[in-house]
C-alpha cells in the first residue's frame, strides 16, 4: 500500500480513477458479479525526481454509481492512505459523466471540497486514449464500414455460411482462414477487421456471387475508399498502441499525439520559451536558465527526468517545483484498463465467491510493482506454518 510515512515526503502527487459507468468505452470494470468496481491508482514525485506509480486500491461499489458515490470511496481512500491533500496536484479520469459533472460528478464535488478546505484547485485530465478513441469514431466512412459490417455478418452469423466460407479459403489457400468481426467496444478491431477483408477482398467477392448482392465489392471507386479506410484505421492503432502502457508521461503523449498530426518523426520539449508569455514567477528563473551554458548540454545529452533531478533548486525553486507536478500526472487509464483485463481473469465463474477485501489484495499482488521485503516479513512472523 501507499500508506507508509515514506510518501508524505513527495513533492506532489496525482490520481487516477476509473470505473465502469461509461459502458460504450469499456465493460470490463465490471466483475463476474457484476459488482462495479472503482480503480485507483497514484503516481508520486520525490524530491529527487523519483517516480512511483502503484496501484493504491480498488474500491466495491455494491449500490449506486453516482458522483456522490465516487467521491465518497475517493476521500476514503485519501484518508486510509494516509495521503496528504496539500498535495494533491491532479487527477485523471476516463472522462465519463459521473466523474466530470461540474455540481454533482467527482468532480465538482472534488473542487468544491477544495475550496472548502482553502486548498488549491487540481489539475484535471481526460484519458488521451479516451479522446483518441472518441475523435477517431468521427472519422466519417460509414460508405465503407456499413458494407464491411453487412458482409461479415453475413458470413460470421450465419453458422453454414461460415463453415463453408472457412472451407473456401482452406481450398483455394487463401492468406487467412477467416474474417474478423468488429466490436465496438473493442478499440483496436476495427482496423484489423477491414484490414482482415482487404486482404480476402478476392475470396469474399468469388464466394458471395450467385448468394448476395454486394455491389461495392466490384466498384473500383468503393474498392479505394476502403484501401484508404484501411490505411488510416491502421495508423490509428499503431498511435493508440503508442499511447499505451504503464509510467507514460503526459507530455510523451502529447508529444506522440501532435507528431502524428503533423506527420512528424519526431517531437521533443525545447527550452528556448517566450519569457513574456510564462507566468510572472517563472520569467527570471527562465531568463538564468536560457543564459546557463552547463544546463543547456545537459539538456541535450540526459532525458528530462535525469536533468530536472540535477537543476539546482536553491537557483531555480519555481521551476523545479512546477516540473515536479507536471511529472506527477497521468495521461490516461491504461493502468486501469489492464487491471480491470487482469480482474476478470481472477474472479470467474470459477472464484465468483471472492470477497471485495480477498479481490483488493489478488489484484495489489498481480499489479504491484514493489518487490516484497520477504526476509522482513517473515522475521515479523511469531510462529511460520509447517507442513503436517
Amino acid at each position: 500500500m501507499i500508506a507508509t510515512k515514506e510518501n508524505q515526503g513527495k513533492e506532489s502527487w496525482n490520481l487516477l480513477s476509473r470505473h465502469g459507468i461509461s459502458k460504450q468505452i469499456c465493460s470490463s470494470s465490471k466483475d463476474f458479479t457484476d459488482t462495479e468496481q472503482l480503480a485507483v491508482f497514484i503516481r508520486g514525485v520525490m524530491p529527487d525526481f523519483t517516480i512511483y506509480e502503484e496501484y493504491l486500491t480498488l474500491r466495491s461499489l455494491h449500490g449506486t454509481t453516482k458522483g456522490t458515490d465516487i467521491f465518497r470511496e475517493f476521500h476514503a481512500t485519501l484518508e486510509e492512505a494516509h495521503l496528504d491533500s496539500t498535495k494533491l496536484f491532479g487527477v485523471a479520469t476516463d472522462g465519463c459523466p459521473s466523474m466530470i459533472g461540474a455540481n454533482r460528478g467527482l468532480q465538482g464535488l472534488i473542487n468544491k471540497w477544495r475550496e472548502e478546505d482553502h486548498l488549491a484547485p487540481v489539475t484535471w485530465r481526460h484519458c488521451i486514449l479516451h479522446q483518441e478513441s472518441l475523435v477517431a469514431k468521427s472519422l466519417n466512412m460509414s460508405n465503407v464500414m456499413d458494407v464491411v459490417t453487412t458482409t461479415v455478418n453475413w458470413i460470421r452469423v450465419n453458422a453454414l455460411n461460415h463453415r463453408k466460407f472457412k472451407k473456401f479459403l482452406a481450398d483455394t489457400d487463401a492468406e487467412y482462414g477467416d474474417l474478423i468481426m468488429f466490436t465496438a467496444v473493442r478499440w483496436l478491431s476495427r482496423a484489423t477487421c477491414v484490414k482482415r477483408f482487404y486482404d480476402l477482398l478476392p475470396e469474399i467477392k468469388t464466394f458471395a456471387e450467385g448468394k448476395i448482392d454486394i455491389p461495392q465489392l466490384g466498384d473500383k471507386v468503393w474498392i479505394a475508399d476502403l484501401a484508404f479506410f484501411v490505411d488510416i484505421t491502421t495508423h490509428l492503432s499503431t498511435l493508440n498502441r503508442t499511447l499505451q502502457g504503464n509510467s507514460k508521461f503526459c507530455h510523451n503523449l502529447y508529444s506522440t499525439a501532435i507528431a502524428f498530426v503533423y506527420k512528424l518523426c519526431l517531437w521533443k520539449t525545447q527550452l528556448a520559451v517566450n519569457v513574456a508569455t510564462a507566468p510572472d514567477s517563472f520569467q527570471l528563473e527562465l531568463l538564468d536558465m536560457q543564459s546557463d551554458i552547463e544546463l543547456k548540454q545537459l539538456f541535450r545529452s540526459e532525458d528530462l527526468l535525469e536533468f530536472w533531478s540535477r537543476v539546482p533548486e536553491g537557483k531555480y525553486p519555481n521551476l523545479k517545483t512546477n516540473a515536479q507536478k507536471y511529472a506527477s500526472v497521468f495521461g490516461s487509464t491504461y493502468v486501469c484498463e489492464a487491471l480491470f483485463s487482469k480482474m476478470i481473469r481472477i474472479k470467474n465463474k470459477y472464484r465468483s465467491r471472492l470477497t471485495d477485501d480477498h479481490l483488493k489484495q489478488l489484484l495489489h499482488t498481480a499489479s504491484s510493482a514493489i518487490t516484497p521485503r520477504f526476509d522482513k516479513l517473515v522475521k515479523a512472523q511469531s510462529q511460520c506454518q509447517v507442513g503436517h
